[in-house]
């Protein structure tokens, strides 16, 4: 294992993906792919990374592990550790129109989840979504309030106007 391979191998594939952040694991399997750096594991990548200035290493928000992590993983939620070169860092305006997408991703998810447990006759996990959904709809309408979302609907059409 060459530790200078994976470094030249992560800045060029973190450099040349359109997404900002890149999961740990996608990382690996690109690294296992060259001879050099086959025989890292994801802490020791992470470590190497975290210890490098060129890199940021972002940990997932966690959820609660019931119902809500299967929610999770059907969205676009960061669901693991990622990596991005730290020129890469977005602005506030590119994170917070990412939280507005994911926001808004994430609760067409939970009223398609609300509407599959009544259809399925599951009032308890039809419950549990809808409560989810609430919370999801109190943090919209927070950052509405606070202005941290756009109020124009071609850039957040899930903005009230």
């Amino acid at each position: 294992m060459n530790l200078e391979a994976i470094e030249q191998r992560c800045l060029a594939y973190l450099g040349d993906t359109p997404r900002v952040i890149t999961p740990i694991s996608e990382l690996l399997r690109m690294l296992d792919q060259d001879e050099d750096c086959q025989g890292m594991d994801e802490a020791r990548l992470a470590r190497f990374l975290r210890e490098h200035e060129l890199f940021s290493v972002i940990d997932p928000a966690t959820i609660e592990r019931d119902s809500e992590s299967a929610i999770q993983s059907e969205l676009d939620v960061m669901t693991e550790t990622g990596v991005l070169l730290t020129g890469r860092i977005p602005s506030n305006d590119q994170v917070l129109a990412s939280m507005a997408h994911s926001l808004d991703t994430m609760m067409k998810a939970l009223e398609s989840g609300t509407e599959k447990a009544r259809n399925d006759s599951d009032p308890k996990r039809a419950l549990r979504v809808q409560n989810i959904l609430k919370r999801a709809r109190e943090l919209h309408q927070k950052m509405n309030e606070t202005g941290l979302t756009s109020r124009d609907p071609k850039e957040n059409p899930s903005a009230p106007e």
